[in-house]
């Protein structure tokens, strides 16, 4: 499929809550038509560059503690996870150059 018939085919993809991933190479504009796309559709993008986060990122801030006397070991989201997980709107997160990260 070429990059400009994915303005047929992704809305509706987004619209269904479905993952996509696309393959293509370097600097066709990969990034530029999902951009296109999700504001076109009204909704918001979050776009990830795994190939420089830290992967440990994705779980948040561990803390420990005491919880009704039991100690107890969580993760506080931060920073783009927490905008995932507390977002009132509708957003799509866009991992960019995925192919490209770390194995971890």
């Amino acid at each position: 499929m070429k990059i400009t018939a994915l303005h047929n085919v992704l809305p509706a993809a987004i619209k269904n809550k479905l993952n996509v991933l696309l393959l293509g190479a370097h600097g066709v504009g990969k990034s530029d038509v999902i951009a296109d796309i999700v504001n076109s559709v009204g909704y918001k993008l979050l776009i990830q560059h795994p190939i420089v986060s830290n992967p440990i990122d994705y779980k948040g801030l561990p803390v420990s503690g005491e919880i009704d006397g039991k100690l107890t070991a969580e993760f506080i989201p931060y920073g783009d996870l927490q905008e995932m997980i507390e977002t009132k709107e509708p957003l799509v997160v866009f991992f960019d150059d995925l192919g490209q990260a770390p194995i971890s």
